[in-house]
């Protein structure tokens, strides 16, 4: 079993498929680093940091004992024995009840180099649709020529296969609810941006 997945998105925001992806990876990897990438081609409705506590808060949320690794750190360096349940506790959610994810961010360069700084055995990405798989193969092939990563795309649970963080973006202009949508702590901070 390959131990360092990592799971990277804009997150700008997430969503509960981007969570559905996330805790089937924490049982199908020893470890899971989920990685904030700044996506200079998406437009940006929330800051990296906000994202970066949004996905923290939401992951606590679902069970899963959080550690927010700093910039520069590997996964590696972090150890499981520094992981922060002191984030989980916090959301008062009972640490460790699904998994173990670190969280970090990349502001610039290429994902893959990051893979390489925290010796990530896989990539793992959500895939909704054809046209999801068109985007993300060519970039799969792309980091697997450079350095031998392999890309593994997991199929979303068909209850959010419909869900993306751009139409979540378009419902948050509206009055709707975002409760379908995405997970509590992140309905909250949309709905104080509303006003």
């Amino acid at each position: 079993m390959a131990k360092l997945a990592v799971i990277p998105g804009s997150f700008n925001p997430v969503t509960r498929g981007h969570l559905d992806v996330i805790v089937r990876a924490t049982g199908l990897f020893e470890r899971v680093q989920v990685v904030v990438v700044h996506n200079p081609e998406k437009q940006g409705l929330i800051s990296i940091a906000d994202r970066v506590s949004l996905l923290v808060e939401s992951l606590a949320a679902e069970g899963i004992r959080v550690q927010r690794e700093r910039p520069g750190e590997s996964a590696e360096a972090a150890g499981a024995d520094a992981l922060a349940g002191a984030d989980a506790l916090a959301a008062g959610v009972d640490p460790g009840v699904v998994g173990v994810v670190s969280v970090a961010e990349l502001s610039s360069g290429l994902l893959v180099e990051h893979c390489q700084r925290v010796n990530a055995d896989v990539i793992v990405k959500g895939v909704r649709s054809q046209l999801d798989l068109a985007y993300e193969q060519p970039m799969a092939l792309m980091n697997r020529e450079m350095t031998g990563i392999e890309t593994l795309f997991l199929l979303p649970d068909p209850a959010y296969a419909h869900i993306s963080s751009t139409l979540v973006r378009q419902i948050a202009a509206s009055e709707q609810s975002l409760d379908p949508y995405v997970p509590e702590p992140v309905a909250r901070y949309l709905q104080q941006r509303r006003g």
